[in-house]
């Protein structure tokens, strides 16, 4: 989590303040307990009593309450929530969750997907099975609402807004991420931080992977400085 917050903190302003300061804000037992949450470990309760996620897949049952859980979770964080819904030919009803802090009117956005998937398991029935996707992409939703509520919480504020971006039936074919795209005005957004997923890198545990647009070449080369 760590890492992916310094790239997320590298894309704003310089006056916006220390990195280090964010960063000790960050709590392992948060970031562990919405993992567990999402991958159907513990309960949780979006109104209609406790539950257990077995899947996050669209098809399935509990796609909608963990839909919610995101939703509750960022407005839990202190910031406003809404869900951005839209449609798919062949697919039930979907919906982004999105959660903003105010600034200019180019945001900094940081995303993760809240669907999941187990499609490479032989015989696996979407609408019945499990599908805890616990890397990819729980650990992103889990690092993303981390990042919500300890950019939400700091007092000092940004230049910049940021926006933070848990799409839906990304595993079918990305398509949350390209509803919200192609949704924007002609601001568009400064930078996008994509975290799908952070929890397993078979590079090794120490190593962040990090690619960048062309256009984002000032990003890369503060990255190199900062020894990321």
């Amino acid at each position: 989590m760590l890492a992916p917050l310094s790239l997320l903190l590298l894309s704003l302003p310089a006056s916006a303040g220390p990195c280090e300061d964010l960063a000790d804000g960050v709590q392992r037992d948060r970031l562990e307990a919405s993992l567990e949450a999402l991958t159907g470990e513990t309960d949780i309760d979006v109104g209609d009593g406790l539950q257990r996620l077995r899947s996050r897949h669209v098809e399935h049952p509990d796609h909608d309450p963990a839909q919610r859980w995101v939703l509750r979770a960022f407005e839990q964080a202190g910031l406003e929530a809404v869900l951005e819904p839209f449609a798919v030919d062949g697919l039930p009803p979907l919906a982004n969750v999105v959660a903003r802090l105010p600034g200019d009117p180019s945001p900094v956005c940081v995303s993760a997907h809240f669907d999941s998937t187990g499609k490479a398991s032989p015989g696996w029935d979407a609408a019945l099975d499990d599908a805890p996707g616990a890397d990819d992409d729980a650990s992103g939703i889990a690092a993303l609402l981390e990042a919500a509520r300890v950019l939400g919480g700091w007092a000092p504020g940004f230049e910049t807004s940021l926006c933070f971006l848990a799409f839906d039936a990304e595993e079918q074919g990305l398509h949350g991420s390209r509803h919200h795209a192609q949704a924007l005005d002609a601001d568009g957004v400064e930078r996008v931080i994509n975290l799908d997923p952070v929890g397993f890198n078979a590079g090794g545990v120490g190593n962040l992977w990090a690619t960048f647009d062309a256009r984002w070449e000032d990003l890369a080369t503060d990255m190199e400085a900062s020894g990321e």
